[in-house]
C-alpha cells in the first residue's frame, strides 16, 4: 500500500512547508529550498520485500533555470505530503491553458531578509518580505490529449510495469521555453495539472473602462476603487484600494462575481460648503457638519458603512470604515475624565474590531453606496 497517491503534492522533507501550512516565510538561504513536486508514477515493492521496503515515486517539477520538467525517482521515506487546495471542479480539455497543480503554492512562497540602513549616528534594522518565485510552472496550452499506454508510453521491461501505478490520463502540452527561446512540448500527467479560468475579454474591458473612468466597482459585500489589471503566471488579479478595510489589496478576477460599476462610491459627504456673497464680500459656510451627517445616518438604518476621517490622541489624522455603529455617551478616558463625552463606536474593518472614535475629533464623514 502506497502512502502517496498520483498526483498528490510532495516535497522532500527538508522543505519547511508542512501538511499543517504551506504560509511559512522562508529566511537564510533560500536557494538551497526544494522544489514542491507532483507524484506522476508509484513503484510498488514485490509483496515478500513490502515490509522492508518502501514504495518509489516518480516526482515532476519545472526547473526554472533550464525552462523543462523535470523527474525523479524518490523513495517514500525522503517525502512528505503538502496540504491540498480545493481541486479544479472544471475538467481539463483540449485548448485549454494549463499549469503543473504546485503553481499556486510557488506563486504563494515568501522570503525575508533584513535590510540595515545607517543613517547619520543611527541604524535601522527592517525585516522585508518579497515573493519568492522559483520553481514557478509556465502557462502552457493543451495541444493533445490521450489515455495513458503503458506499453507505449512507459520506458520499464513490462515484468516492471505490473508493479507500476500509472496516471490513467496525459496531456500533450506546449510552452515557450524562454531559456532556449524556443518552444517546448511534453507528455503530463492530467493529475499533474490544473486549469487556467478563463477571463473572457467582455470582463476585463469593463473593468478596464472603469479604471479610466476612475469608476468604482460594488461586489456583494465590498466596495473597491480599481486601479490596475495583472496577469501573474496566467491568473488575473485587480489591484484595488478597498474602501471597506481601507487597505490596498488585489482580487483575482475569479472572485470579483457579478460586479456593478458605480460613479461615485459615497452618497453623501460632509462637511459641506455653500457660497455666500454678501455686499460683494464672498463667504463660504457650512450646511452640513461631520457630526450631522454621523447623526442622520445612525437614525437611517440601512446606512451601514460609514467612512470617517478624525484626529486620533496622537494628533494623527487617519481614516476608517466603520459598519454596526451607534453613539455613545460615557467617560473619555484618554482625556480629561469627563463623562458626558459622545463617542461613534462601531466595527472598525481595519482592525476587524470594535472600536470607539470621539464624536468631536471627526471633521470628515461619508455614507458607502454598499447597499444602494
Amino acid at each position: 500500500m502506497s502512502k502517496f497517491s498520483i498526483g498528490e503534492i510532495v516535497t522532500l522533507s527538508t522543505h519547511p512547508f508542512t501538511t499543517v501550512t504551506n504560509k511559512i516565510t522562508i529566511s537564510g538561504e533560500y536557494l538551497m529550498i526544494p522544489p514542491l513536486m507532483i507524484v506522476i508514477e508509484i513503484f510498488l515493492p514485490e509483496a515478500a520485500e513490502r515490509e522492508i521496503t518502501f514504495p518509489g515515486y516518480k516526482c515532476l517539477w519545472f526547473s526554472s533555470k533550464d525552462n523543462l520538467l523535470k523527474d525523479s525517482y524518490f523513495q517514500e521515506n525522503e517525502l512528505k505530503a503538502i496540504i491540498p487546495l480545493d481541486p479544479p471542479e472544471q475538467p481539463i480539455q483540449l485548448n485549454d491553458l494549463v499549469a503543473l497543480s504546485t503553481q499556486l503554492y510557488e506563486l504563494g512562497k515568501q522570503r525575508s531578509f533584513l535590510n540595515t540602513e545607517t543613517q547619520r549616528s543611527t541604524v535601522m534594522k527592517t525585516n522585508k518580505a518579497t515573493a519568492l518565485l522559483s520553481f514557478i510552472s509556465p502557462v502552457m496550452q493543451v495541444i493533445e490529449l490521450r489515455d495513458f499506454d503503458a506499453e507505449k508510453d512507459s520506458k520499464t521491461v513490462k515484468h516492471l510495469r505490473e508493479r507500476k501505478v500509472y496516471p490513467k490520463r496525459i496531456a500533450k502540452c506546449k510552452w515557450f521555453n524562454a531559456a532556449s527561446e524556443k518552444f517546448s512540448e511534453s507528455w503530463i500527467a492530467l493529475d499533474a495539472l490544473m486549469l487556467i479560468p478563463k477571463i473572457s475579454d467582455d470582463i476585463i474591458g469593463k473593468v478596464k473602462k472603469a479604471i479610466n473612468k476612475k469608476s468604482y466597482l460594488k461586489l456583494e459585500n465590498r466596495l473597491i476603487r480599481p486601479n490596475q489589471i495583472s496577469n501573474r503566471s496566467g491568473y488575473y488579479h485587480l489591484d484595488c484600494f478597498d474602501l471597506v478595510s481601507q487597505t490596498n489589496t488585489s482580487i483575482p478576477f475569479t472572485e470579483l462575481g457579478g460586479f456593478k460599476i458605480i460613479p461615485s462610491a459615497y452618497k453623501k459627504t460632509a462637511p459641506v460648503f455653500k457660497k455666500k456673497t454678501i455686499r460683494g464680500v464672498s463667504t463660504m459656510k457650512i450646511t452640513l457638519t461631520a457630526e450631522k451627517l454621523i447623526r442622520q445616518a445612525v437614525s437611517e438604518l440601512p446606512e451601514r458603512y460609514l467612512w470617517i476621517r478624525y484626529i486620533d490622541q496622537h494628533d494623527n489624522i487617519t481614516t476608517r470604515t466603520v459598519s454596526d455603529y451607534h453613539i455613545y455617551m460615557g467617560e473619555d478616558e484618554a482625556g480629561d475624565g469627563r463623562t458626558d463625552v459622545e463617542f461613534l463606536v462601531g466595527y472598525c474593518h481595519l482592525r476587524d474590531a470594535e472600536r470607539h472614535f470621539r464624536l468631536a475629533n471627526i471633521f470628515e464623514a461619508k455614507t458607502l453606496r454598499l447597499f444602494s
